[in-house]
């Protein structure tokens, strides 16, 4: 089921689906590549945070969710499963596909339970918000808001890492409101008409939809860079899996901060090389 992510003799299950031919075909599309900067200790529990999180997640999808870009040889002993939206599940056949996949749903609760019996996860926060600027050029997070994988790591003692996908969102052009130009003058009303309709949708329905100006995805390449991992071993010692009580808000406050502050070190270290000239990075 989604809240356990995945079917009986799922290992057996999950390595097959995760090595399927159609993965490897989007790696060599988008030339994937996975780059880890730090060595992860395989008696840990982690969260992989993932920015941005882009129209579809590609970056994810091929090197952290999948073995495409062999996760499992670099990170060996490490078993993760991926957090969606429940909404997804409700597709037949294609839920099939995910539960086989290790997918889980994204809800406090399961999250939770999945760390506490030693599995690690692969987490996007940035959300429908996110993925309204999921446009070339440009690099925006939704995050200072976004701090409920602060309090569970606190809660549960897990590790998080911070993951960026240099490329991701370059692959679709939108309808973006800062896409217009000085000789783009008469589409600039429409454009911000398009994205703020997006934007209330967004509100309407709780996901979004980014409206891509083309069907298929351009071929450019995605890096994902791991970083070093963030532990939470003396936090809170008096907090347990099985305390639904809220961690105190200063020391979250805290950890964020700290979050987003390895978060802009690792783009600022691999920026040159895999990102794109001119795009900085901006957290909202």
């Amino acid at each position: 089921t989604p809240s356990q992510g995945g079917w009986s003799d799922s290992n057996r299950i999950r390595y097959w689906a995760r090595s399927a031919f159609s993965f490897k075909l989007m790696r060599e599309y988008f030339d994937t590549e996975l780059v880890r900067t730090a060595e992860l200790d395989c008696n840990r529990v982690y969260m992989f945070i993932y920015h941005p999180h882009g129209i579809i997640g590609m970056g994810c999808n091929t090197a952290l969710t999948t073995e495409a870009c062999d996760f499992s040889i670099n990170f060996p002993g490490i078993s993760r499963s991926t957090c969606t939206l429940n909404a997804s599940f409700l597709v037949p056949f294609y839920r099939e596909w995910m539960l086989a996949n290790g997918i889980i749903s994204a809800n406090r609760k399961t999250i939770i339970n999945h760390l506490c019996n030693g599995n690690s996860l692969v987490l996007v926060p940035g959300g429908a918000a996110e993925a309204l600027h999921a446009h070339p050029g440009v690099f925006r997070l939704f995050l200072k808001q976004r701090k409920g994988f602060i309090r569970i790591a606190i809660q549960t003692g897990c590790s998080i890492v911070p993951c960026l996908g240099f490329g991701e969102n370059e692959i679709f052009h939108t309808l973006y409101d800062k896409n217009s130009t000085s000789d783009q003058k008469e589409r600039t009303g429409f454009l911000k008409a398009m994205f703020y309709f997006q934007t209330w949708l967004k509100g309407f329905l709780s996901f979004s939809f980014p409206i891509a100006t083309h069907v298929f995805p351009k071929r450019e390449k995605i890096v994902v860079v791991t970083g070093a991992p963030i532990h939470f071993d003396s936090v809170l010692d008096s907090v347990k899996c099985d305390d639904v009580g809220a961690a105190n808000e200063e020391i979250v406050d805290k950890y964020h901060a700290l979050y987003c502050a390895s978060l802009q070190k690792l783009y600022d270290q691999n920026k040159r090389k895999y990102g794109v000239d001119g795009v900085e990075l901006m957290i909202f």
